[in-house]
């Protein structure tokens, strides 16, 4: 389960006013998040998160039909706090690639945040990543395709260490990954979460498997 002693602080930059204030209400009564401020430009996102440190920006691409604001924004924010985790949040799935080149850590379409819940899990993605990933876009996708990744590979049976070796991956962020399948999946353990897997249609069946 996540750490329930841990807070996280989140600015939400958008030039939207409705986005923003649809983010804010939807993690109003979210657990271990906390927004601290908003941000109505690419510049003031610069700005306030210098001057609040916070742990995660949830961060807009196209600003005011500035396609780049949002990716020089992220690059400034790296460059002068590159612990703090950049969420892009975008419309423009075009505009992913150079947010990665820019050292975001996490990428979301907008149509992906559907509720409070998405919302706050993308957050979590973020905060404890250690590499850039895309989240996908469907709705019935519940897990980053990196959470993907991990859930076949317990499914064949690797172990942490087999896994960080096969993803090239961090011990660490394996057992990061590992927490959060068991949490967005409410399982407890690995079978469990392999067998809500399959229910999901999220890893298939093999030939040998369905035998």
């Amino acid at each position: 389960m996540l750490d329930t002693r841990i807070l996280i602080d989140v600015l939400i930059a958008d030039d939207h006013y409705h986005e923003r204030e649809g983010l804010k209400q939807s993690l109003l009564f979210a657990e271990n998040i906390r927004v601290v401020d908003v941000a109505s430009s690419a510049q003031e996102a610069l700005q306030k998160t210098i001057a609040l440190d916070p742990d995660v920006v949830m961060m807009d691409l196209d600003w005011y039909g500035d396609r780049t604001a949002g990716i020089t924004a992220i690059q400034k924010i790296k460059e002068q706090m590159p612990h703090v985790k950049i969420l892009v949040i975008t419309n423009f799935r075009e505009l992913i690639e150079s947010a990665r080149a820019a050292r975001a850590d996490v990428a979301v379409t907008k149509d992906a945040l559907i509720n409070g819940e998405t919302i706050a899990a993308r957050i979590w993605d973020a905060y404890c990543t250690d590499e850039f990933d895309v989240v996908p876009a469907t709705d019935d996708e519940i897990l980053s395709i990196r959470e993907r990744q991990v859930l076949d590979a317990m499914r064949r049976g690797l172990e942490t260490p087999d896994i960080a070796r096969e993803l090239f991956i961090a011990e660490t962020t394996v057992k990061k990954h590992r927490e959060h399948i068991r949490e967005k999946l409410r399982v407890k353990n690995a079978p469990e979460a392999v067998f809500r897997g399959f229910e999901l249609g999220l890893i298939p069946f093999t030939a040998r498997e369905e035998n």
